[in-house]
């Protein structure tokens, strides 16, 4: 893995984190409201950009060491009616719940989230236009304060609004 580290920033950014007291930085600034959301939407094309920069490079990780990385790993009927979508250790008693009920005829699958923020709309909308899809079920493991809903139903459901029609 050592090949993907880039020294040369991890030298940078440690200098930087760790300047002594003669060597005083600014890590932040006192601004406005209305500078510091212009701020925030200029960062917006960085922060886009990371679900795709982090699937190459869990492609260039699978080529590796022979194992398959990616956002979402679909694992069950490659026609289920019924698919969970959850993260965590719980989908590996998940994926044994799938292959007892596929045994037995049923069609059901389970989508593992590797990465759920920022959420990874091009895998999830694949999966979830497929026409067999009966039931999406979420088994959220994350909790924001005072959100409305946890933050994988609100990926799913954003994914489904931005895609009305699936194609």
């Amino acid at each position: 893995m050592k090949v993907y580290l880039i020294k040369k920033a991890v030298r940078e950014f440690r200098e930087r984190a760790f300047k002594s007291r003669k060597k005083p930085v600014t890590r932040g600034t006192a601004q406005n409201d209305d500078i510091y959301f212009q701020a925030r939407e200029a960062q917006n094309k960085f922060y886009e950009a990371v679900p795709d920069i982090v699937n190459d490079y869990m492609k260039k990780i699978s080529e590796k060491t022979g194992r398959y990385y990616a956002p979402f790993v679909y694992y069950g009927a490659e026609n289920a009616e019924r698919v969970i979508i959850a993260m965590g250790s719980v989908n590996e008693t998940i994926k044994e719940v799938v292959d007892y009920l596929n045994k037995k005829g049923e069609n059901v699958g389970v989508l593992n989230v590797h990465l759920y923020r920022p959420f990874f709309q091009a895998n999830i909308s694949s999966m979830q236009c497929q026409k067999k899809r009966k039931k999406i079920a979420v088994l959220d493991r994350t909790k924001r304060a005072r959100s409305i809903r946890r933050a994988i139903i609100h990926g799913r459901k954003s994914t489904l609004l931005r895609k009305r029609k699936c194609t």
